[in-house]
């Protein structure tokens, strides 16, 4: 079953490290890999903001480099323009009295600088910023609607996620994350 309709997903840099081959059992690895697939299968486009794009070419796997010309060639790509939101990154300065949040927050503001420009999805294995993140949108509320998920928890059943059209799921979105996943 392959999604009604396909949709624009912020896919970080961490999934296309983690990617292996086909044939690799290692769990994060095959569900990495798996996550790639299914997103091309069910028709869904990558969107890279500059940032993002250039950290896909610095840290990727063999297979993730593979997928990504194939998407290119397919036209499954969106490259987003212009994303940088200074007045979101002060907001996101603001949310939080931790240097070490704030910097992790900053360093992955594309992500969600990103999310908003497309369609506000994200999959990324990283959870700590995504706690950070959840955390934030308690000031922040443009952040509490962002759908994340992390391929790397089975109980998140991205697979199916993406099939089934890569719903905006109120219990995805960061104002919904439990830190418990």
């Amino acid at each position: 079953m392959f999604a009604k309709r396909s949709q624009q997903i912020v896919i970080d840099a961490s999934i296309a490290r983690a990617a292996g081959p086909i044939g690799a059992t290692h769990p994060l690895s095959a569900g990495c890999r798996d996550f790639l697939i299914a997103t091309l299968d069910a028709c869904h486009h990558a969107a890279f903001t500059a940032d993002l794009l250039q950290e896909w070419k610095t840290h990727r796997s063999v297979f993730a480099l593979s997928w990504r010309r194939t998407m290119f060639a397919k036209k499954m790509v969106k490259i987003l323009l212009g994303t940088d939101n200074t007045e979101l990154r002060q907001q996101l300065v603001k949310s939080s009295t931790s240097e070490n949040d704030q910097n992790a927050m900053l360093k992955d503001a594309h992500l969600i600088e990103g999310a908003i420009a497309s369609g506000m999805r994200v999959a990324s294995l990283d959870d700590t910023v995504r706690r950070h993140f959840k955390d934030a949108s308690t000031s922040v509320g443009l952040l509490r609607t962002i759908c994340w998920v992390n391929p790397r928890h089975p109980c998140e059943d991205t697979i199916s996620w993406l099939h089934a059209g890569a719903p905006l799921e109120t219990h995805r979105t960061l104002a919904a994350y439990s830190c418990e996943d």
